[in-house]
């Protein structure tokens, strides 16, 4: 009877030997299966956490570039600005400059007897009530137009109060191609000699 119990007790300790060690596979394999899924997405997380770390990074030398340029772009702008009003200032000046060497000039359009231009010249003083002689101007030349037609005369004085009172004159009679002594009664103007950016201003002012 001793013996059988000792047998029994014998076989129950190894059966719970092996049982336990069945319990312990079962559960390293469902830690194991369980591991494998958190241990990736462990190092997913990871990679993301590093990918995140990186655009910050990368997000945070753009905020500074960008920072950087917008200086930039406002030290050039305010440098355009400055070039534009030094540009502007310049052709002011240089209009200034060439209207002013045009002070002793007038500007004829209409048509004149060409083979004569002094004699012509000399013909338009009578008829506004301002002699012109030869010792008045100082030189003269054609100037041809686009548009192909008469050309107009520009003529430079060698004073600028004999041209202010040429033009004065000329405003004040309204000067036409007979009066010259030429056929039909086409209008002949008597004007300041204007620069081109003035004639362009002119134009659009007139327009």
């Amino acid at each position: 009877m001793t013996a059988n119990v000792t047998k029994l007790l014998k076989n129950f300790k190894q059966e719970m030997r092996d049982m336990k060690a069945v319990i312990e596979r079962e559960l390293k394999k469902e830690y194991k299966d369980l591991k494998s899924p958190i241990d990736f997405r462990s190092q997913q997380f990871d990679g993301l956490s590093q990918r995140c770390s990186k655009i910050e990074k990368e997000n945070a030398a753009l905020k500074k570039a960008n920072a950087a340029l917008s200086v930039e772009n406002y030290e050039l702008s305010d440098e355009y600005k400055l070039l534009r009003e030094q540009l502007e200032s310049s052709e002011r000046r240089l209009t200034d400059l060439e209207q002013y060497s045009r002070n002793r000039n007038i500007e004829i359009k209409g048509p004149l007897k060409s083979k004569n231009l002094p004699a012509a010249l000399k013909t338009l003083g009578d008829v506004i009530g301002e002699q012109i002689s030869k010792s008045d101007i100082d030189v003269y030349h054609r100037v041809p137009r686009k548009d192909g037609r008469c050309p107009n005369t520009v003529v430079q004085f060698h004073f600028r109060a004999k041209r202010d009172a040429v033009i004065q004159g000329a405003r004040k009679k309204r000067v036409c191609t007979s009066d010259l002594g030429l056929s039909g009664r086409s209008p002949v103007y008597v004007n300041d000699h204007l620069c081109l950016v003035l004639k362009k201003l002119l134009g659009q002012v007139i327009a």
